[in-house]
């Protein structure tokens, strides 16, 4: 996640970078997020096998 100006030859523009749900749960390094999308997964495997 960022802000920045990307600049293409003579012009320019203000850009925000946004990751994805997807992309933010494969990189985040948050422990307390690690914690909760591995319990997810737990849960989810669990109503899967009823």
């Amino acid at each position: 996640m960022g802000e920045g100006i990307f600049y293409v030859g003579l012009k320019h523009v203000a850009i925000k970078v946004v990751a994805s749900y997807t992309e933010d749960q494969i990189i985040t390094t948050n422990p307390a997020q690690v914690m909760a999308i591995k319990q997810a997964k737990k849960d989810l495997d669990v109503s899967q096998e009823k």
